[in-house]
């Protein structure tokens, strides 16, 4: 079994996200109204994933430079590319600031769903289950791979670590608007897995407690979504849930490619001088 040990900072933001989790299911049980109104436009839900999605974007911009330099062009495209992505899905989710500056929806837009000055309510189950999905490898898949292969090669420290997907875990628990398509399903149940295969793996109590306690959580969230889904009065209000954690699990990865890749840089600028000084060590 992989054996994970998350670090103090890991788990008080994975908690965060698990018990906000919790409480957005327990908002839905005492007031779907509440539920909804928090996820309508301009509202906490969609702002909270606007921001960490830009914040995210932002710190893979600023980690842009330094992957060129350690990894060449490969981490060169592989930061630049996650950076133009995440600046693109925070402007989608505020329609490029439409309602923010009062601007009327041009005429090209007249075909989109919402009548949005964005482009993903043009196919928006075909744009949103694709970021979904894609989200779940990267943020979940990738990381569990890497815990299960100790020993891999130098550009694998461009992608997300374990520490990512503890915060993201609760993507699994906002599937109710896709529940029927199979591959849904398929990623709640993977991410469950993987939780338990770290629950399982990791000599940390502490980490422990949280893995066990994510699957609890997402299992018991799951099934209320499941139980009173007739309750909803916007089907699609869970996925605004859903992007929000999306864009926190981003935003942690960002962050901790940016610490990594900030701290290589500052070892490899130091190995030079070291080599000086031991060169000028007189010896004897």
């Amino acid at each position: 079994m992989p054996r994970v040990s998350l670090g103090p900072f890991a788990r008080t933001l994975a908690t965060l996200s698990i018990a906000g989790t919790a409480l957005s299911a327990l908002i839905f049980l005492v007031s779907p109204w509440v539920f909804s109104g928090l996820a309508r436009e301009d509202l906490p839900v969609e702002v909270a994933s606007a921001l960490l999605a830009l914040g995210a974007s932002i710190l893979f911009f600023r980690s842009l430079r330094r992957s060129g330099r350690i990894f060449g062009w490969p981490g060169l495209v592989c930061v630049g590319f996650l950076a133009l992505m995440l600046f693109l899905i925070a402007g989608e989710e505020i329609s490029w600031g439409q309602r923010i500056f009062g601007i009327e929806t041009p005429e090209t837009f007249d075909g989109n769903i919402q009548n949005e000055t964005n482009f993903h309510n043009f196919a928006t189950d075909a744009f949103e289950f694709s970021y979904y999905f894609s989200a779940f490898v990267l943020l979940i898949v990738v990381p569990f791979v890497i815990s299960c292969r100790p020993n891999l090669p130098r550009l694998a420290k461009l992608l997300p670590s374990p520490a990512t997907a503890a915060v993201a875990l609760p993507i699994a628990a906002f599937d109710y608007d896709h529940w029927m398509v199979s591959l849904a399903q398929i990623s709640s149940f993977v991410t469950l897995f993987v939780a338990a295969a770290w629950a399982v793996g990791t000599p940390d109590g502490a980490s422990r407690r949280l893995f066990v306690t994510a699957i609890l959580v997402l299992v018991w969230v799951q099934a209320i979504f499941l139980a009173y889904g007739a309750a909803f009065l916007r089907i699609w209000d869970v996925t605004e849930y859903k992007e929000m954690v999306i864009a926190g699990g981003f935003a942690y990865y960002a962050y901790e490619l940016f610490v990594r890749l900030r701290e290589a840089d500052t070892a490899e600028n130091a190995a030079p001088d070291q080599r000086w000084r031991a060169a000028r060590k007189p010896s004897g």
